[in-house]
């Protein structure tokens, strides 16, 4: 393992543990998070996708608890996009996932995910 890597997963778990214990800068903690796993998911591994998911599912929470609507779209948006790579590249348990909660999905996250689904289709990976 890449040990530049290794010290940036290490960072994303410090992030994601601040978040859990400083409500009040939980929504912050979050960017950052988020920010680290993206990165970490472009020059990871698929292990790193999976962890993009889970970010992004606790970000939708803090967002919902917030009542962001147009955050929580554009989160689950990204986060319905990510499932979809995974689901592709063979994860039986995302592809449960995306079919069932496919009937969920309002139109304007769906649209949303297409355009996330175009951007990451279009990286060019290492």
């Amino acid at each position: 393992m890449n040990n530049d890597l290794a010290a940036d997963r290490a960072r994303l778990r410090r992030l994601l543990t601040a978040t859990d214990h400083d409500p009040l800068s939980r929504r912050i903690g979050m960017t950052a998070a988020l920010a680290q796993a993206r990165y970490l998911d472009h020059w990871g591994d698929i292990d790193d996708t999976r962890q993009l998911a889970s970010v992004l599912t606790r970000a939708v929470f803090v967002e919902q608890q917030r009542g962001d609507l147009r955050a929580i779209n554009m989160l689950a948006g990204e986060l319905l996009a990510v499932l979809s790579d995974l689901a592709d590249a063979g994860d039986e348990e995302m592809a449960i996932g995306v079919n069932v909660s496919a009937d969920d999905v309002s139109l304007q996250v769906i649209e949303i995910a297409r355009a996330y689904t175009r951007r990451r289709r279009c990286r060019v990976r290492p």
